[in-house]
């Protein structure tokens, strides 16, 4: 019984880590795409001001 209790448990963690890395990973994604739109924002208005 305590094994099985074990197992579960296991398995939930897992999940847990797997769930946590995917939304690292989009994380990453929206950040990785947020950050050329600002750049690319900022590079205008420095053209702007020179």
């Amino acid at each position: 019984m305590i094994e099985q209790g074990k197992c579960i448990v296991n398995k939930m963690e897992s999940l847990a880590v797997k769930e946590k890395n995917r939304l690292i990973n989009s994380l990453i994604h929206k950040i990785a795409r947020i950050i050329p739109k600002k750049v690319s924002v900022i590079s205008l208005t420095d053209k702007h001001f020179v």
